[in-house]
């Protein structure tokens, strides 16, 4: 799943521990764990809306473009 992979890959580009983005977020540190390694795949758009905003990137880049290279 792209996204867990794209999340992981532009919060360590931006500088931000789990918890920092969980701050930004509103989000649990240990959910958006789970995103990125795949094992919570059930996330919502609000959810993903939160994350998009807090990273400053679009949903595109967060969800649709493929990071895992990069």
């Amino acid at each position: 799943m792209k996204l867990g992979v794209n999340l992981r890959r532009i919060r360590k580009y931006k500088n931000y521990t789990l918890r920092q983005l969980g701050v930004r977020t509103g989000l649990d540190h240990s959910d958006i764990s789970k995103i990125e390694r795949g094992i919570r795949t059930d996330v919502t758009i609000q959810t993903v809306i939160k994350l998009a905003a807090a990273l400053e990137v679009s949903l595109d880049d967060l969800v649709l473009k493929d990071l895992s290279q990069k």
